[in-house]
Parts: structure tokens; sequence; C-alpha cells
């Protein structure tokens, strides 16, 4: 069997919710942990719901915690993880393999759109700031074994 597990800040998104940025202050630290709290749910509603049924599974997250790295200043990652009561290693470790999807934006520019295919608005960033945005991703994975 098969999961596909939805990116959960899509889902605050299309929620009404907005990021409100790395000078957010409260806001962004509220906003992230109701984002990391509502992912590490989601992981484990599918894995349980997934391995409940004693059949063979592969569970694909859009996402993985380590993502929400990347739209945080350092110190207030670490304040994040503490808040959380767990550390990088851990969330790491959560994860059998990573794939990493490279943007449109970089090397297909001409298919970046800030639309999804049913039009509603996904993104905010320019091409620049996507492939940016695409490397810090990449990077937080940088030490996943």
């Amino acid at each position: 069997d098969v999961y596909f597990v939805p990116e959960v800040p899509t889902i605050l998104m299309n929620g009404g919710c907005q990021y409100p940025g790395e000078a957010g202050g409260k806001a962004l630290d509220e906003f992230e942990d109701g984002l990391m709290a509502l992912q590490f749910q989601m992981e484990r509603s599918f894995v349980q719901i997934a391995s409940s049924t004693g059949r063979p599974s592969v569970v694909v997250f859009d996402r993985g915690l380590m993502d929400i790295k990347a739209y945080l200043p350092e110190h207030l990652w670490r304040e994040l993880l503490a808040r959380m009561e767990t550390r990088e290693d851990l969330l790491l470790a959560r994860y059998d393999a990573v794939v990493h999807l490279v943007t449109a934006a970089e090397g297909a520019e001409a298919h970046y759109s800030l639309q999804q295919a049913g039009g509603e608005v996904a993104r905010t960033e320019t091409a620049a700031e996507a492939r940016t945005l695409d490397a810090r991703v990449k990077g937080c994975w940088a030490r996943h074994k």
C-alpha cells in the first residue's frame, strides 16, 4: 500500500492561515509551533493507519519536519526545537529515505508559477527566492543517513 501525506503548510494556508514571515515575532512562534505539531500528528496518524493493515506499506510525506528549519533563522529554529522537546538527530531519524525534488525555478524557470494546477496561489517567492529557499531546504537534510 502507498499513502501520500499532504503538505502541512499548504493545509494551513488553504485553511486561511498566513505565514507571518521571519520578523513575525510571537505570531511566527505560534505559526511554527502549530505547523510542527500538525506535521508530527499527520506523520503519526498515517504511519499508525498504514501499520494497522498488516500489509507492506510506504508512507510518502510531501514535506518533512526538517523543512521547517529552512524558513527560520537559526536561533528561532533552536527555540522551536526546545519548545517541542526534540532535537535534529531525532527528526532526521524519523525518515527512512529523503527525496529532494528541485524547484522548477532551477533549470525550468518558464514552468515556475506561483499557482497550483487548480489555480490557487501556492507560493509567494520569486524564482530567485525559490532557488535560494530550495537550497536551504536541501541543506536541512544534508545530515540524513
